[in-house]
Parts: structure tokens; C-alpha cells; sequence
């Protein structure tokens, strides 16, 4: 997947995560939305825990990255750029995919 392919998969999250599930428990495991949900949340999980923490709380939970910048006492522009490591990682991760 492509760095643009994470982020609309992660700014649709949650509508992705419910096909997954109720495809999973259809009993279809191996079908490629119960697979890429499967292994994007596990990438997020791997990542070092501010990286993981931003992702989760900016795409997860919708929250604004100038939010997030008050939250974490950052500039918005180190927020910005923490974000776009974590992406970096989740297409490293997602390389076999």
C-alpha cells in the first residue's frame, strides 16, 4: 500500500473496521478487508508509543492535530511531522502486503 492508501484507510477507519468485522464473522478470515484491517492495526500497535498514540487519536478517534499539538504540549508542526513518521513506518510494515 501505498503512504496515500494508509491515510484514506485510516481517515475511513472505522467503516473499514466494521466490513472486517462483520466479514469475519461471516467466517471469511482470508478475504483482503478482514487482512488489511487485521495487519494495518497491527502495525499501528508495533510502532514506539507516541507514534502509535498520535495515529490512534488522529485517525481513530478524529481528533485535529492542532488538538493533538495541545494535548502533547508539541507544535502543531512536530505533531505533523510525527504523524507522517508513524505513516512512513505503517507502509514499511505494509511492504509484504
Amino acid at each position: 500500500m501505498t503512504k496515500s492508501e494508509i491515510k484514506e484507510y485510516l481517515e475511513n477507519y472505522g467503516d473499514k473496521r466494521t466490513v472486517a468485522e462483520f466479514r469475519r464473522k461471516q467466517g471469511d478470515e482470508n478475504c483482503i478487508p478482514v487482512i488489511v484491517y487485521k495487519t494495518i492495526t497491527e502495525c499501528v500497535d508495533s510502532l514506539p508509543e507516541e507514534y502509535s498514540t498520535i495515529i490512534q487519536l488522529h485517525y481513530m478517534s478524529k481528533i485535529s492535530l492542532r488538538e493533538l499539538a495541545k494535548r502533547m504540549y508539541m507544535s502543531r508542526v512536530a505533531v505533523t511531522k510525527r504523524r507522517d513518521d508513524a505513516l512512513d513506518m505503517i507502509a514499511n510494515c505494509l511492504s509484504g502486503l
